[in-house]
């Protein structure tokens, strides 16, 4: 039943729209589809001649599944969903209508939350065209509120609410003002973005101090102070002896991007970004690419991001913005609590990969460096690492097991 609701979506959410057949790549292929148990039960169901034996042999109950909204999987073939024609076309949406769609397929790349009972929409980055619209409008993350009268087709969004007082691992009341505040630091361009990044890394950990010394009440009072000292400019040149770490950053980067690699069923988009990155700074050479990736970072990356400073901005507040940054969900079908410093730490983890891709994509392409290399790299990395949980959860173990989850190694992976 349709009631009242009030949503929150970016003005990169209402301007999407699916692109279909011109796409360049393809969300029907690539990586896991889960399927919720409702829709698992309507396939069982279905009567269609064609579709009854895909479902039977390609749709799968996933083992050991903990609840209704991921019940099970779909075996791709070739890589792609078999329900996908020869002409790219949904053969499920085609003869059964959009109603038959499981909760991925319908919703895909749109994301949402509920806090406070507000409907928070967002776009994920794995999808070229919702990059696009997000990374290349200025004002893409401009947020617009309205009041619709609609129902929820799916149950259990990611929620927070501030007012539930059974959930007391963080001061979960004082989210909005920590939210503002983390926003506010994301888009000062007083200070240059690296600086941001460790700016918002010691206010999370002088956050996960309060929370650990039970200290909640407090946490108003240091809100504010922060916001004050940002205002002065107190931070101007607090940074200026942190050392640019070029060869720290590429063996990152690298380390991670030939993991995944290992791990196998890499989307082609994926692979050529990481050939691009290793060619374009020759990450073979005596130094490991070190001077072809400062020259790159020096010539074409930073005068590229200088001009378009929203695009960078863009990622990282969409990114913010939809993980609920940096709380989390109390309530979530994958999240894991994780502390506030973890999550900081996850945020850096996607912003050095992403900008050291980058640089290399612009070794690599030199001056045709520009919007399409990005979307392309952004969309890639989203698809192949973003999306995988088990995987980000190993870099996080990797760093907290060899003391690396600390501001100064946080520095050495951000400093441009």
């Amino acid at each position: 039943m349709a009631t009242p609701l009030t949503v929150l979506q970016s003005q990169s959410y209402t301007n999407f729209n699916c692109i279909h057949k011109d796409c360049e790549d393809n969300c029907c292929g690539g990586w896991g589809i889960v399927i919720d148990k409702r829709t698992f039960d309507t396939y069982r169901e279905c009567t269609d001649a064609e579709l009854r034996p895909i479902m039977d042999s390609n749709v799968d109950v996933i083992d050991g599944t903990p609840n209704d909204m991921a019940y099970a999987q779909i075996k791709l073939e070739h890589d792609r969903c078999p329900f996908l024609s020869e002409s790219l076309r949904c053969r499920i949406h085609e003869k059964l209508g959009e109603s038959a769609l499981s909760r991925a397929c319908s919703t895909y790349p749109r994301a949402v939350n509920l806090v406070d009972g507000v409907l928070e929409c967002s776009l994920y980055m794995s999808c070229p065209e919702a990059v696009r619209v997000v990374l290349l409008d200025p004002d893409s993350m401009a947020l617009e509120a309205s009041v619709r009268s609609q129902a929820l087709r799916f149950a259990s969004p990611p929620s927070l609410d501030t007012k539930d007082r059974k959930y007391t691992n963080k001061p979960y009341e004082h989210f909005p003002a920590v939210r503002d505040l983390v926003t506010s630091i994301l888009r000062n361009r007083n200070y240059a973005l690296w600086e941001r990044l460790l700016i918002l890394g010691f206010f999370c950990d002088h956050l996960d101090r309060v929370i650990a010394a039970n200290d909640g009440a407090s946490v108003g009072d240091m809100v504010a102070g922060y916001a004050a000292q940002i205002e002065e400019g107190l931070f101007a040149g607090a940074f200026k002896d942190v050392p640019y770490q070029p060869i720290e950053q590429i063996n990152f980067v690298t380390k991670w991007i030939d993991a995944r690699a290992a791990d196998g069923t890499l989307n082609p988009r994926f692979v050529t970004t990481c050939d691009e990155f290793k060619k374009g700074i020759d990450v073979g050479s005596i130094d490991g690419g070190a001077a072809a990736y400062v020259d790159a970072a020096t010539r074409y990356y930073e005068p590229f991001v200088d001009a378009n400073p929203h695009i960078i901005e863009n990622y990282l507040h969409n990114y913010m913005f939809k993980a609920l940054f940096p709380f989390g969900p109390q309530k979530s079908l994958y999240f894991e609590q994780k502390s506030v410093f973890t999550e900081y730490v996850l945020l850096v983890v996607h912003y050095a990969i992403v900008r050291s891709l980058l640089i290399g994509s612009a070794a690599y392409h030199r001056e045709a460096f520009g919007e399409a290399q990005v979307v392309t790299v952004v969309q890639s990395f989203s698809k192949a690492i973003e999306h995988n949980l088990p995987f980000l959860k190993r870099i996080l173990g990797f760093l907290e097991n060899r003391n690396l989850n600390s501001m100064v190694y946080m520095a050495a992976l951000t400093r441009g």
